[in-house]
C-alpha cells in the first residue's frame, strides 16, 4: 500500500512541474503600443514580417500578403509574439497598420534571437531586451538624430553634411556588427548608399 501512496505522490508532483514548464518560445517579443489613446489599436493586428514586405499592403485584415509570418491583435495596449526554438537568428520587421489618429503604418526591425525582446510601437517606436536589439536601437536612435538635424539645419548644406555622417554612421555599425545578422541587415537595408 506505501508503494502505491509514492506511486500516485511522485505523479501528482510530476503533473505539477509539468504544468509550470515554461511558456515562453525561444525568442518572445513583448509589445506596447505608445499612443496615449491606447483604445485606438485595441483589437488591431500586429503583423510580423519579412523586412521587404510593404506595410502599406497590410492595412485591413489581408494577412495572406505574402512575406507576413505571424500575427496578433492588440489587448490592453499590448501584444505577444511567442517564436519557437530556432537555431538561425534574423532581423524581422512589426509592423501596426496605420489607423484612425495615424498617417502612416508604424514599422519597426526587430532581431530574432533567444532571450526577450521589448517593443513599444504607435507613435514613438522602440526594440531592446537583448544584445542584437539594444545595439539595433542605437542604430535607429543614431539614424532619427541625423535626419532630426538635417530638417533643423539652416545653413544650406545640411545635405552633404547628412551624406557624410551618416555614411560614417553605416560603416561604424557595419563594423561592429559584420559577424552577425545586425550586420546583414544593415548592409541589405542601406547597400545603395555605398554605391557611390
Amino acid at each position: 500500500m506505501k508503494g502505491l501512496f509514492y506511486i500516485l505522490f511522485a505523479m501528482l508532483v510530476l503533473a505539477a512541474c509539468a504544468s509550470k514548464v515554461d511558456s515562453r518560445g525561444w525568442c518572445d517579443i513583448n509589445g506596447s503600443v505608445s499612443n496615449t489613446e491606447r483604445d485606438t489599436y485595441e483589437g488591431l493586428k500586429v503583423y510580423l514580417t519579412t523586412p521587404s514586405t510593404s506595410p502599406v499592403l497590410l492595412s485591413g485584415d489581408q494577412s495572406a500578403q505574402a512575406g507576413v509570418i505571424d500575427s496578433c491583435e492588440v489587448s490592453d495596449g499590448r501584444f505577444r509574439f511567442a517564436l519557437v526554438d530556432s537555431s538561425k537568428s534574423r532581423v524581422l520587421q512589426l509592423v501596426l497598420p496605420a489607423h484612425q489618429l495615424d498617417s502612416f503604418p508604424s514599422t519597426l526591425p526587430v532581431v530574432i534571437e533567444h532571450g526577450v525582446v521589448s517593443v513599444r510601437m504607435g507613435s514613438s517606436v522602440s526594440t531592446g531586451g537583448t544584445a542584437l536589439n539594444d545595439k539595433l536601437q542605437d542604430f535607429l536612435l543614431a539614424r532619427s538624430n541625423l535626419f532630426d538635424a538635417v530638417t533643423t539645419d539652416t545653413t544650406g548644406n545640411a545635405l552633404s553634411r547628412f551624406a557624410g555622417e551618416f555614411s560614417k554612421l553605416l560603416l561604424t555599425t557595419l563594423n561592429q556588427n559584420k559577424d552577425n545578422v545586425l550586420g546583414e541587415y544593415i548592409y541589405q537595408q542601406y547597400h545603395e548608399k555605398f554605391k557611390n
